[in-house]
C-alpha cells in the first residue's frame, strides 16, 4: 500500500511543530530584550539559564 505523500507532509510538519515548540522558548525568552541590552542569562527569580534549547520555565 502507497504512502499518501499529503498525509506523510501533515504528520512531519505536524512533528516538526512539536519539536520546535518544545525546543525553543527558552532561546525566544534570552533574545526578547530591548534594543541596546545583552540576550537575557538570568530568569527573573535570578535562577542561570543554562543552554539555548528548551523550555523558558524557571528551573527553581
Amino acid at each position: 500500500m502507497p504512502w499518501n505523500t499529503d498525509a506523510v507532509l501533515i504528520v512531519a510538519a505536524a512533528l516538526w511543530g512539536a519539536l520546535a515548540g518544545t525546543l525553543l522558548p527558552r532561546a525566544a525568552y534570552r533574545l526578547s530584550v530591548p534594543a541596546e541590552e545583552d540576550w537575557r542569562a538570568v530568569c527573573p527569580r535570578g535562577h542561570v539559564l543554562a543552554g539555548w534549547l528548551g523550555p523558558a520555565r524557571c528551573p527553581g
